[in-house]
């Protein structure tokens, strides 16, 4: 039996539902050095300057000319011979940021375990053009066919941070923060 009891239960539960799900659209993501992470380089967080996502700093990289980010994302790729350099992306991205480690060190920086796991890297960003040998150079490093290779021409733009290390959450054998 259907009463007024009833109907009111039903509306508090769903305005409860609604009121939930609109509470989450607006809240805020975690700060990744709350997490667990394994530190490579030399980073360190600094309150002035919030991490940013890769789509958000793609969208500002239209008309800015870049400076001092924190970036964060999904490891696309990662330099093969050294570690030496990875790339930024988000599920769902075509684009990605190159980023170019600045701290040299012998042997590999970052592990190829890294691919597909979440990224922060904070350091200077800069569009960029490189010369076709370096474009190519970069592919052969990723591991890209020789047909591939061939097929870059002339110079290309690219967005490049170079940073001094990074956090990848996710890994084995974690930090603790």
């Amino acid at each position: 039996m259907f009463n007024c009891v009833t109907m009111f239960y039903s509306r508090f539960f769903v305005i409860a539902a609604l009121a939930l799900a609109l509470a989450g659209c607006g809240a805020k993501a975690t700060r990744p050095e709350t997490q667990i992470y394994r530190g490579f380089g030399e980073f360190t967080w600094s309150e002035d300057i919030q991490p940013q996502p890769v789509s958000k700093v793609l969208a500002v990289m239209q008309n800015d000319q870049g400076g001092e980010v924190v970036i964060t994302g999904v490891v696309a790729d990662v330099c093969k011979r050294r570690g030496c350099w990875l790339t930024i992306t988000e599920p769902g991205l075509s684009e990605t940021v190159f980023v170019k480690f600045t701290c040299p060190i012998e042997g590999r920086l970052i592990p190829m375990e890294a691919i597909g796991k979440r990224v922060a890297a904070r350091g200077t960003l800069e569009r960029v053009e490189v010369t076709e040998a370096f474009a190519r150079h970069l592919k052969e490093d990723a591991g890209a066919s020789p047909e591939e290779i061939e097929q870059i021409k002339g110079p290309q733009q690219m967005l490049r941070l170079a940073s001094p290390g990074a956090r990848v959450y996710g890994l084995e054998g974690a930090d603790v923060p």
